[in-house]
């Protein structure tokens, strides 16, 4: 799904866990928090991780594992 308005999305799950929502709209357009984020994506990268979620077991990757595995 092509989602042009992401944050209306997350603001909802901030709304639905009762995150204090002045803290989640500071965090969401924070740099730091924003920074963050793309060292674990590339950190992921690194890993060879192409989807979410992506299992590990002792180091190995475990390919077609999924949420029900």
């Amino acid at each position: 799904e092509n989602v042009r308005d992401p944050y209306s999305i997350f603001e909802g799950y901030a709304k639905t866990l009762s995150l204090t929502l002045s803290k989640f709209k500071t965090d969401y357009e924070s740099t730091a928090v924003g920074n963050t984020i793309s060292a674990d994506q590339k950190d992921g990268e690194k890993a060879g991780v192409t989807a979410t979620p992506t299992f590990y077991v002792n180091g190995a990757k475990q390919p077609g594992w999924g949420l029900n595995e």
